[in-house]
């Protein structure tokens, strides 16, 4: 009764033991890639219902604090020192450019008078070489009466002979159109001298 008997072990068990394996890799990467895609939509519904972050710029191109809004009078006093700057302060090599840059803020109803008053005034700083610069000390705006009296002083120079006066200016506006040249949209409509 010697018998040898040979137990031949069955592919099956290997298999489904391989693949018992393998769907358990399956499975827990698929728990991960769940886990992931929950914690992204968590944090894309975060992000979205946060507030949006604007930075504003003035004219001068600095970041405005979210906090302080311009005030119209702030935005009155960059347009006045504005046109101040075009009107008052030129050479006569510049001049031309300054005064038709100071058109900008000038309402087209006044520019017939406005333009025969500056061409006095370069016809007689072309002759004599006229170079100024005005340089503002106090402006006071009223914004129920939209006047401005703007003071300071003013640097003359003519044939190389220089002089220092007071600078005492009425301005009348009135608000318009924002264009690119007046973001503002201020424009003057009557200016007196005192």
């Amino acid at each position: 009764m010697d018998q040898k008997i040979i137990l031949k072990s069955a592919n099956w068990p290997k298999v489904v033991g391989d693949m018992t394996h393998s769907n358990q890799l399956l499975k827990t990467f698929s728990l991960f890639s769940l886990g992931i895609a929950i914690l992204s939509l968590l944090i894309a519904f975060v992000l979205s219902n946060k507030p949006s972050l604007v930075l504003a710029f003035n004219s001068d191109s600095k970041v405005l604090e979210q906090v302080k809004l311009p005030s119209a009078q702030d935005q009155v006093r960059e347009a006045l020192n504005a046109y101040i700057r075009y009107r008052y302060n030129w050479t006569p090599q510049n001049i031309k450019e300054n005064l038709n840059a100071t058109t900008n803020f000038i309402l087209p109803k006044s520019s017939k008078a406005f333009d025969g008053a500056m061409s006095e005034v370069m016809k007689f700083a072309l002759e004599k070489e006229l170079v100024q610069r005005a340089y503002v000390n106090q402006m006071e705006i009223n914004l129920k009466d939209s006047t401005a009296i703007i003071t300071g002083d003013r640097v003359s120079s003519i044939q190389g002979l220089r002089a220092a006066g007071e600078l005492k200016v009425l301005l009348q506006f009135e608000s318009g159109e924002r264009t690119i040249e007046n973001p503002w949209g201020v424009y003057i409509v009557k200016e007196k001298e005192e």
